[in-house]
């Protein structure tokens, strides 16, 4: 438990500006993925990259090796990165994990969408042979408890798409005859468009990195652009909903002269980093709201409604905590400590048979058990247990060998009754 290590950058440390900084495209958390890989003390991780979060959780003897990597990767002063990233350890990351699958992390409480994101980031790193037991045990059990989260949070507003919705209510007096345009083509902005196209649209426009990659369902119902093509549509927009990996703004300053300026404009923008540059907000016909724009007004809404809730589900976090530490300390004494315990079983036999075969012993035996039941008295299979239980608590290898150490001390001590007794 002591090698498990979660590294997180969140909304709840810094703004979305310097989230930015971090933020990687999927192409991007593949490379660092395999460079992680190659980081002699990292046996396990995970990389999870959304727009609230930037996160490695690991297991890693030296976290300081991971922060190193991570400060030549982003070209980070090493300084810098350790002000704005938390080391969470052993339990503390356990439950971190825990709360962040289960949505109570997110700036959306309870938000559904970063269970999904959680099981993407597991595969990945799956997929680079970075996922072993330790992981695999710890989001398997996560991803159970999230599901019996879930079924306790019934908030109005628990994802961005309720939020973009109750910000268009607020914003005109009806959902019908908008003009639509879309920035992205993947889950949330589908989600988006399922939800809307009851309400009759006038125009659908999808703008796509890789146009000819949309799917039929979005081609069925939009007209599908290049990113780059934007501009013309801007003048006849009344709504615009962006959710893409960018790595830099889509749409600047120069191409806001494009907008209709006698139109109410709504821009709901769910990328990191933003796909509008900020000057957008000077221009008095254009209502924008980036993604912590959008949580905060779903933080307003449920703000008194999730405070007591966070109590009991923090409770309830806190016995699961507790059960899979259980869990995985027992997979790691069948692992590390019963071969440990073999070991030592072998060697007390040994003992047995030398002291056995030995001339004085075949002359004296009752006084040579005697003597060795009052110097031992179970000691050294007592001492060994604490030892055993010490390793298994604190993942410490140092302990196993001190376990080592103690047995060549004991080298002339055993109990002999039950061997005498055979005799």
């Amino acid at each position: 438990m002591k090698r498990l290590h979660c590294i997180s950058l969140s909304h709840k440390n810094y703004d979305i500006q310097v989230r930015s900084r971090f933020s990687m495209s999927p192409e991007q958390c593949s490379i660092a993925l395999n460079e992680l890989c190659e980081l002699e003390t990292v046996n396990e991780a995970c990389i999870l990259n959304t727009c609230n979060r930037f996160e490695i959780v690991c297991i890693v003897s030296d976290p300081g090796i991971v922060f190193s990597w991570l400060s030549l990767r982003t070209k980070t002063n090493l300084n810098e990165l350790l002000n704005y990233f938390v080391d969470l350890s052993g339990i503390d990351a356990l439950k971190h994990i825990m709360r962040v699958v289960a949505g109570l992390e997110a700036k959306i409480y309870g938000e559904k969408n970063i269970n999904g994101q959680v099981k993407q980031a597991f595969l990945e790193a799956k997929k680079n042979n970075l996922i072993g037991h330790t992981l695999e045990t710890i989001y398997a059990y996560s991803f159970q408890v999230s599901k019996a989260i879930q079924n306790h949070i019934a908030l109005p507003m628990s994802s961005i798409t309720q939020c973009f919705f109750h910000e268009l209510d607020a914003q005109y007096s009806d959902r019908y005859n908008k003009n639509f345009l879309f920035i992205g083509t993947g889950k949330l902005v589908k989600e988006v468009l399922t939800n809307l196209i009851p309400y009759e649209p006038s125009q659908i426009v999808v703008a796509s990195h890789n146009p000819e990659r949309v799917c039929d369902e979005l081609r069925r119902v939009a007209t599908v652009i290049h990113i780059n093509d934007i501009a013309p549509y801007l003048f006849n927009t009344d709504v615009i909903f962006s959710a893409t990996n960018t790595t830099e703004p889509i749409l600047k300053d120069s191409d806001y002269g494009h907008f209709n300026p006698k139109r109410q404009i709504y821009i709901a923008d769910a990328s990191l980093p933003r796909s509008f540059d900020t000057s957008i907000r000077r221009y008095t016909n254009v209502r924008y709201f980036d993604v912590d724009d959008l949580a905060s007004l779903s933080e307003k809404e449920n703000k008194s409604k999730y405070c007591n809730l966070d109590q009991y589900l923090d409770g309830l976090i806190n016995k699961e905590v507790l059960s899979l530490q259980q869990i995985l300390d027992k997979s790691y004494m069948s692992k590390i400590i019963e071969p440990q315990r073999e070991i030592l079983r072998q060697y007390l036999d040994n003992v047995v048979a030398k002291t056995i075969n030995d001339a004085d012993f075949k002359v004296n035996p009752e006084k040579h058990v005697k003597k060795l039941t009052k110097e031992l008295s179970g000691t050294m299979l007592h001492l060994c247990t604490i030892l055993l239980r010490r390793c298994c608590k604190d993942n410490d290898m140092k302990t196993i060998n001190d376990l080592r150490t103690l047995i060549e001390k004991h080298n002339n001590s055993y109990l002999l009754t039950q061997k005498v007794d055979d005799r």
